[in-house]
């Protein structure tokens, strides 16, 4: 208790506050080995100046009694703050609803509404739509009352640990911390596990102090509930069993003296964990479902890493960073843009001191604790080849918070002793103004003052558009962004008539499913070049509609991503007008008739005999074996793909529109033609199931013959059969339905004039056009062996560009790991275009 040396203490923190302030401009600046000196000069110095001589449950030394109706009225000053944060603009920050909120809503509702850590979220999701109607809202209210109930508790656990200035100081930051708002606006699951983990801690420390067999139970039944979270909180008990093993081995008796409250632990733990491990062993992908293809030990060809132990270093230095430089890529994760760190500038520095000198001090129990659990908490990141990933490290929020909270303790502390208690009054709340303003404000601008791209405001709003069309129409997302299934852009309308693809193609094939139903085709920024030529070629009398951000959010103007959705708005008029076939008839010439099913009219009878040709395009609905089978009594003559098919043969077509001409004659009045097709689906290499439809309007159409063949292989060559091949009606390609490594793309070129044509591509992978079996191009470099043999002896002379002479052009496109592609041309160095749908023909050939 000496005044000189408390004063050279509190001028020695200021100087380990700017020496760490510097330490963080260098992280700002990317300069990390001198931030991480800097920030371990710092330590010492702190170190040094505030060692712990304390028994191992005291972890302050500032106790003085606060003004308990003041310290009411700061705390619900705190809770008003934290609810304003959660609650401000939730209609429109974000805009839309994240993939894993959606995909959450759809499990909790449906698939595992009954099955393990998913039934709480549905309890709070149903209850939640009782006030709420729309499903966007609703599904944030799975975390917003969640979080607000957080606020209290960890104001009382930091109280608990340390003092009320101490955890008004953290709860502060924790009700505005862009982090920890971001999950709290956020509908997911996720937020149980620091909110479990706050009363977790607070009833261990509880139960240490008091030895309350009480508090053990509910330190082990709080526990448990964190396992209702993300899944890696199925480590947090890690730490706990630690300890205990630790404690029962370097302390004689432990374990025979705490028997009685390890039992009670173990027991409060049992009543929600047992359900976490009850549905474990029945299928462990309930909660692991994509570990197989995100852990380091996956091996997964993305990951960063060949190697699994290099990895794991590397994402340990990556989420170690996650708090003072560089943060998740992904803004659904973090709540900011993409690489910003997770928390705000001054933060990161109380909470980069706190967690060195928690290691150094982690022989007490609480530092112990605290550190086993944030790395326990940060392995799903750690062991992830997404590192570092902010939800999965979410559970290392609370001891981030503790850590905090160490350091501005000591601050206080040492400001008590040199100024008295006395003056505390004053000083205190001037202490919190000046660290608490700057990270309020700060934390704010992250959220409220600047856009944040992404959250699939794009498929969300393309989801309420779908809505709002209603049920006379047909909806169909095309699209190669997001995840397959597209959760969000489905929330709003769960019925048969909304789909989505990245292939438009599949889109075309749901037109035999309508009947009295309008068609809205929803394209995204990815496919809008598309928009034009489609529209023309196929459905020339439809209307655009642009539904951007002024469309649903006139609040938000002049910022945003603009555009959410142009939608191509087909009548069912203009569909039945593309309907049916193409007719001749002998006694009609040069006469065509539209709109005809190949069956013989009544009203010409009076013509007999005559000739009849039909002439169009049948929709095969898969790839598989087809056989054309007449229940009538007349001869008839059947073409598909330009090829006479024999009488009941089977037949193998690709998915999609194929011409078909049919020719036959009525020559008495009882001759009736009854055309039907027998199919069976091939799936890979096998043959599944049967079915049997006869020729009707929904799958006759007068189309013209546009796009290329797509063929998809296993492996890396192209070598062998195909397990997959459609027919493609535009010109993004895909990886086909199978999403398959090994693609090809065949067909006809039609070139408008004579010149030189620069063809290129923009594409994620190894392409290679080949032009009239002479010329090719290529972007990428050959991944396999297998690829090199194929085109070792093709005889091929490599170009840049192709001298083309106008006309129609063989063109093959092979592709290796493509998952996009957009092709474009420049003819005679004109500007580049992307290719017209209609200047491809597919060849048909099987």
């Amino acid at each position: 208790n000496n005044k000189i040396i408390d004063f050279i203490k509190l001028i020695l923190l200021f100087v380990v506050f700017f020496i760490a302030y510097k330490g963080q401009q260098f992280f700002v600046r990317n300069n990390i080995n001198e931030a991480i000196k800097l920030y371990f000069i710092a330590f010492l110095i702190f170190a040094f100046t505030f060692p712990i001589y304390k028994k191992e449950t005291e972890l302050t030394e500032y106790n003085i009694k606060f003004p308990f109706k003041l310290e009411i009225f700061i705390v619900l000053i705190i809770l008003i703050i934290g609810i304003f944060f959660r609650t401000y603009e939730i209609d429109i920050r974000p805009a839309g609803v994240e993939n894993d909120e959606a995909g959450g809503w759809f499990l909790y509702k449906y698939e595992r509404r009954n099955v393990g850590h998913s039934t709480l979220f549905f309890n709070i999701s149903k209850f939640a739509e009782l006030f709420v109607k729309d499903p966007r809202l609703a599904i944030k209210m799975l975390a917003i009352p969640t979080s607000i109930i957080s606020i209290l508790g960890l104001y009382f656990l930091i109280r608990t640990l340390f003092n009320s200035p101490t955890a008004i100081f953290v709860t502060t930051i924790y009700s505005v911390l862009r982090w920890s708002v971001h999950y709290g606006r956020f509908g997911h699951g996720s937020i149980l596990t620091p909110v479990a983990m706050i009363f977790a801690l607070y009833f261990l420390y509880k139960a240490f102090k008091t030895k309350n067999k009480y508090m053990w139970f509910f330190a082990g039944l709080t526990l448990g509930l964190t396992w209702h979270g993300v899944m890696t909180a199925f480590l947090l008990i890690i730490p706990y069993i630690l300890y205990f093993i630790f404690k029962s081995l370097s302390q004689k008796n432990y374990f025979k003296e705490h028997f009685v409250s390890l039992l009670a632990f173990f027991l409060g733990f049992w009543i929600y964990g047992s359900m976490i491990i009850h549905n474990y062993f029945i299928s462990d992908r309930i909660y692991f479902a994509r570990a197989h293809e995100v852990s380091v030990f996956s091996k997964d060809p993305n990951a960063p890493s060949k190697n699994v132990w290099k990895g794991i270093m590397d994402n340990t230095k990556r989420v170690l960073l996650m708090f003072n430089k560089e943060g998740d890529s992904r803004q659904r994760n973090s709540g900011g843009q993409p690489y910003e760190p997770t928390i705000d500038f001054l933060t990161s520095i109380f909470f980069a001191l706190g967690f060195i000198y928690s290691i150094y001090y982690s022989k007490y129990y609480l530092f112990f604790i605290m550190i086993m659990i944030f790395f326990s908490q940060a392995a799903g990141s750690i062991f992830s080849i997404e590192a570092p990933s902010a939800m999965r490290a979410i559970g290392t929020m609370i001891p981030v918070l503790f850590f905090v909270a160490i350091i501005f303790d000591k601050f206080l502390s040492s400001l008590r002793k040199v100024f008295g208690e006395k003056l505390g009054i004053l000083y205190v709340p001037v202490i919190l103004v000046i660290f608490l303003f700057p990270i309020i404000k700060e934390n704010y601008r992250q959220y409220f003052q600047r856009w944040i791209g992404g959250m699939d405001e794009l498929s969300t709003f393309a989801g309420m558009y779908a809505k709002e069309l209603g049920k006379d129409y047909y909806v169909f997302l095309f699209t190669g962004l997001y995840y397959p299934g597209h959760p969000p852009f489905r929330i709003y309308r769960q019925d048969y008539k909304v789909n989505s693809a990245g292939r438009l193609s599949y889109g075309m094939q749901k037109l035999s499913t309508i009947t009295d139903e309008n068609f809205a085709f929803f394209f995204h920024y990815d496919t809008w070049h598309m928009l034009p030529d489609f529209q023309r070629v196929y459905f020339p009398q439809a209307q655009v509609k642009i539904i951007d951000h002024k469309y649903y959010n006139p609040k938000l103007k002049d910022i945003g991503m603009g555009e959410f959705v142009r939608a191509l708005l087909v009548s069912n008029s203009e569909i039945k007008s593309k309907r049916g076939l193409n007719a001749t008839y002998s006694f009609l010439k040069n006469q065509i008739i539209k709109n005809e099913l190949p069956v013989f009219k009544k009203e010409f009878d009076s013509k007999i005999p005559y000739t009849v040709t039909w002439e169009g395009d049948i929709l095969i609905p898969f790839y598989g074996r087809f056989r054309f089978i007449n229940k009538g009594n007349v001869d008839y003559d059947l073409y598909i793909d330009y090829k006479k098919i024999s009488k009941d043969s089977e037949i193998l077509l690709a998915e999609g529109f194929h011409p078909v001409k049919i020719t036959t004659s009525k020559k008495k009045i009882d001759d009736v033609i009854d055309l039907n097709i027998e199919a069976m689906e091939l799936k890979g290499y096998t043959m599944q199931g049967k079915s049997f439809t006869k020729l009707n309007e929904k799958i006759l159409y007068d189309f013209p013959n546009t796009g290329l063949h797509g063929y998809y292989y296993l492996g890396n060559s192209w070598d062998k059969d195909p397990i997959q091949t459609e027919v493609i009606n535009e010109t993004v390609f895909t990886n086909g339905p199978l999403y398959s490594d090994c693609v090809k793309w065949s067909g006809y070129l039609k070139t408008p004039e004579d010149g030189i044509y620069n063809i290129s591509t923009h594409n994620n992978g190894y392409v290679r056009i080949v032009i009239d079996n002479k010329y090719f191009w290529e972007q990428g470099s050959v991944l396999s062996k297998e690829t090199e043999e194929f085109f070792k002896d093709k005889n091929l002379q490599k170009v840049y560009t192709f001298n083309l002479r106008k006309g129609k052009h063989q063109i093959d496109i092979y592709g290796l790991n493509v998952t996009n592609l957009i092709l474009y041309w420049s003819i005679n160095n004109k500007p580049q275009v992307s290719i017209p749908i209609d200047c491809f023909e597919p060849d048909y050939k099987i």
